[in-house]
């Protein structure tokens, strides 16, 4: 896939942003699939934490797509920091 400019602004949100206390990348089958998972936590008190899942979302392309995912975060923090205040 081609990288492509988007317009934040053109977005159309079918589901609610959701706040998240972590995530957990899940990656199975050689790489192949590639899941990331986001957690709210609702207790510390025990051994375990209990924690609800807020989100979650399938890459494309496995491996690939999260170092997609991962170039673009690290743009984007480049842009941030670089912007002048």
């Amino acid at each position: 896939m081609q990288p492509v400019e988007i317009n934040p602004n053109d977005f159309i949100y079918n589901v609610p942003i959701t706040a998240s206390d972590g995530q957990y990348i899940q990656v199975r089958d050689n790489g192949a699939i590639v899941d990331i998972i986001s957690l709210q936590f609702r207790s510390f008190n025990t051994k375990t934490p209990k924690a609800e899942v807020v989100a979650a979302i399938r890459l494309q392309n496995g491996i690939q797509g999260l170092k997609n995912l991962k170039k673009a975060i690290e743009e984007n923090i480049k842009q941030v920091e670089d912007r002048e205040p």
